[in-house]
């Protein structure tokens, strides 16, 4: 293991990380911190203050509006699911409702079918 220590920095695998690690570094000074508002990429960095109050205030009503949206789809689906298992149960009591009324006649025609 100390060998694999010693020699680390000349492996070229090594060396091709620590590269991209730099430039990913030097990328992230060069171009200051984005935010996505409207659809459009800003610079909050260049922004005065009364700017950035006004895109965050954006930002924060795009957000409240896709929260309320996620919402109101997770709630229909679940409307959606208990809909679907009443029809279930509701399929199941009809069918026990059929076999109640028409026992006697269902009896009389499988005794017909199979006599004992």
């Amino acid at each position: 293991m100390v060998r694999v220590e010693d020699t680390i920095h000349s492996h070229h695998y090594y060396v091709d990380a620590a590269k991209a690690a730099i430039e990913i570094y030097i990328a992230l000074y060069d171009k200051p911190k984005t935010t996505v508002v409207g659809g459009q990429e800003i610079d909050l960095e260049s922004l005065s203050e009364a700017e950035k109050k006004k895109a965050l205030s954006k930002l924060k009503k795009q957000q409240a509006i896709a929260a309320a949206t996620q919402k109101e789809t997770a709630a229909a689906s679940a409307e959606v699911k208990k809909a679907a298992a009443a029809a279930a149960t509701a399929k199941e009591t009809d069918g026990q409702k059929f076999v109640e009324v028409h026992k006697h006649y269902l009896e009389r025609q499988l005794t017909n079918f199979f006599p004992l």
